[in-house]
């Protein structure tokens, strides 16, 4: 999930736009450079690369590659709201999200 304030929304969406499209390729770097990508990573935490490169298993899967929610994932998260108790009914989820930045 990526965050931008509602003022940089405002303010400069084609920075957001650009981001995201900078936040895909890496993340198609990532899943095409298994190696660099460990190796990378293993320098910045400090960890090492048998490791990493374990974190890399677990967590690559997970990066999405167009950046579109699922919409039976969104509805869980909506009712989840409700049933832990966070809120007193489950939100408007076209407020908490938006698809609107994406590359087209």
């Amino acid at each position: 999930m990526i965050y931008a304030s509602r003022a940089l929304i405002a303010s400069d969406p084609d920075a957001i736009r650009r981001f995201i499209v900078g936040w895909f390729d890496a993340v198609r770097f990532m899943r095409t450079h298994r190696d660099a990508t460990v190796k990378i990573a293993s320098e910045m935490t400090g960890l090492p690369p048998a490791i990493q490169a374990k974190e890399y298993d677990l967590t690559m899967p997970m990066f999405n590659t167009d950046g579109h929610f699922n919409a039976d994932t969104l509805a869980t998260l909506k009712r989840s709201f409700a049933d832990l108790k966070l809120l007193a009914t489950p939100p408007d989820m076209a407020k908490l999200y938006t698809e609107k930045f994406l590359p087209k």
